[in-house]
């Protein structure tokens, strides 16, 4: 059921941001010859990159080692990276970061 939620979320989360005049996002699908850590969401607003992961809040939904280590990188490289667990939260980053 977890799963499911998290889809659902996701692309909640995509539709918004893709509403945005000045943005584009798409959903990164994993599998064996994906980059292994890779959010969920990926995408660009006024140029700027920015890495979604999404989780679902249920008892020890975190972001894996690889996840973490991916939003790191990116916000290291002057990116915009983070986990979300809802569009709330989504929303509230976009804004702290004046891209919206």
């Amino acid at each position: 059921m977890g799963r499911k939620k998290e889809t659902l979320l996701v692309k909640k989360i995509k539709d918004w941001l893709n509403s945005i005049d000045r943005a584009f996002f798409f959903k990164v699908h994993g599998g064996p010859m994906q980059m292994a850590g890779i959010s969920d969401l990926i995408g660009i607003i006024d140029g700027r990159f920015i890495a979604i992961e999404v989780k679902v809040e249920e008892e020890g939904n975190d972001a894996t080692k690889l996840q973490k280590w991916f939003i790191d990188r990116v916000n290291k490289c002057g990116g915009i990276a983070f986990v979300a667990y809802s569009l709330e939260d989504v929303k509230k980053k976009i804004e702290e970061e004046l891209l919206i």
